[in-house]
């Protein structure tokens, strides 16, 4: 609880004392073997030197209120760099970046949005705000009528984790969703797995039965992206 406490504090003024630094995950074509885009990772060095873990310091982060400043950075942050390296050549790169539900439920999302794009000067189909099925448990009309406003913007939707939380189809399928991605813990071991292998074959096939590009996280092996490719994830 003292360290919780600590930590609340501190991250309170963790974007003033630049603390913040955003790495990026490459997204690949299985079909091309090219780069497509990456995904911007959030990490905390707290007083410049430690390391802590986005999954403690991020909810810690919505409980006391400070996620959506720290996500308007971190938005402003990944599309600066993406329209560089759009500058420097690379235009048809994509730039992800994780939206909280709790940014979800800012009546000025939509405006913090538009004005990030404006500022930047990216290209709104080349940005995809991810978020978690958590949002399934919020109300479920105010949170597709602001993914909707911000559809409206030209701007991408994916569904991050799909599988570990608070899972629904019938939601699923309301939502303004473009991507759905398949985390990373069911990769493990496959295709030996045969168990996590059935999860990744019919996740492929729900997605693709909606319409949504679908990518898998996490892909380390060889044997992991031939499975992929024949189960027909993109």
């Amino acid at each position: 609880m003292i360290r919780r406490v600590s930590l609340g504090k501190d991250l309170r003024h963790a974007l003033d004392r630049n603390e913040f630094v955003l790495y990026y995950q490459p997204i690949v074509s299985i079909d091309t073997g090219l780069l497509v885009g990456a995904e911007a990772l959030l990490r905390w060095y707290r007083a410049g030197a430690e390391l802590i873990p986005s999954e403690e310091f991020i909810p810690l982060a919505e409980e006391t209120g400070v996620i959506s400043e720290i996500g308007k950075w971190v938005l402003l942050q990944a599309c600066s760099q993406a329209r560089q390296w759009h500058d420097k050549g690379y235009i048809d790169l994509s730039i992800s970046v994780n939206m909280s539900p709790k940014q979800l439920r800012d009546g000025s999302i939509r405006q913090t949005v538009g004005n990030v794009l404006k500022e930047t000067g990216f290209e709104p189909k080349r940005l995809t705000l991810e978020i978690t099925e958590n949002v399934m448990s919020l109300d479920i009309n105010t949170t597709i009528g602001a993914m909707e406003g911000i559809s409206e913007l030209g701007v991408s939707w994916s569904m991050d984790d799909f599988g570990t939380g608070y899972s629904s189809i019938k939601f699923l399928q309301r939502l303004p969703l473009n991507e759905m991605k398949i985390d990373k813990s069911f990769l493990n071991g496959i295709p030996e797995d045969s168990a996590n292998s059935k999860i990744v074959i019919a996740a492929v096939a729900l997605a693709r039965g909606f319409g949504l590009k679908v990518l898998a996280e996490g892909v380390e092996e060889n044997e992991q992206l031939r499975f992929l490719s024949a189960c027909g994830c993109h």
